[in-house]
């Protein structure tokens, strides 16, 4: 009997009425399924902070820091060292059409997703950070070494990530993926982490996103069309005195009506 067959045989004993999911059912099974898969049933709980939202996490050896969050697995390439980002500003710099184009292709060709739909860019100094779409479920991100009135980009460090995060609404924003661009010595000996990168989905009420780093910094996201994107030179994985990576960040929300959330809590799937 061939696997076909065993899978046709199996599926007509399934008591389980069969439904057509919609598109939004569709990305929360996944990103519940995705949560299930990357649970460890060992790890502590996550405690409880007043300031800063703590996630236990499990780091990798290879060429980036990784971390699985709200269904969100993101993995990174090599980036370079830190004084390459000393152009780097807290809040994001304007970006025209051209360097967007300019960036996305960059990004895109190094992931080797050129088909993939850029949904959000934004420069800081020197860097354009780049984020996209590609078969729906696959994100593209991207720090592209571009300064301005340059017409090629000379370094690009990408990353790739899969699943779907808990769906927004209102004033909620999720936490989505975070990357940790991170120098390797050879043979794979971790340096200093040189850079941070996050994309989640905000809900229709949010004007503003700000993350606290770890180090205390107060990083302006670039909100748009219902998603937030933001880096920073520096960590988003810290550890511990008993020697336990966690993830160390704070969010402040702004409404469109004006009102601050401090200290905002992203939605996990449920």
């Amino acid at each position: 009997m061939n696997n076909d067959l065993i899978t046709r045989t199996l599926a007509s004993l399934d008591a389980a009425p069969v439904r057509a999911l919609d598109d939004a059912t569709r990305r929360r099974a996944d990103a519940r399924l995705h949560q299930i898969l990357t649970s460890d049933p060992v790890t502590p709980t996550t405690p409880v902070l007043a300031s800063r939202r703590r996630a236990w996490i499990t780091v990798t050896a290879g060429a980036a820091a990784v971390v699985a969050i709200g269904g969100a697995l993101t993995v990174g390439a090599l980036a370079p060292s830190d004084a390459a980002f000393a152009s780097w500003t807290a809040t994001p710099d304007s970006l025209t059409s051209s360097e967007q184009g300019l960036a996305g292709t960059a990004c895109l060709d190094a992931a080797g997703r050129p088909g993939a739909d850029v949904i959000l860019a934004e420069r800081r100094g020197e860097w354009i950070a780049v984020a996209a779409v590609s078969d729906a479920s696959t994100h593209v991100t991207c720090l592209v070494h571009l300064p301005s009135g340059s017409t090629d980009a000379d370094t690009v460090l990408s990353a790739q990530s899969g699943g779907q995060g808990a769906i927004p609404v209102g004033g909620e924003i999720n936490e989505g993926s975070l990357s940790e661009f991170a120098e390797w010595t050879f043979p794979g000996t971790p340096a200093s982490p040189t850079a941070s990168f996050t994309i989640g989905d905000a809900g229709p009420d949010v004007a503003a996103v700000d993350i606290i780093t770890p180090d205390g910094d107060v990083v302006s996201a670039t909100v748009e069309d219902g998603r937030y994107l933001a880096w920073w030179p520096g960590k988003v994985f810290v550890s511990t005195d008993e020697d336990v990576t966690v993830l160390d960040l704070a969010y402040r929300v702004t409404l469109e009506d004006g009102t601050v959330i401090e200290d905002a809590q992203p939605i996990s799937p449920e």
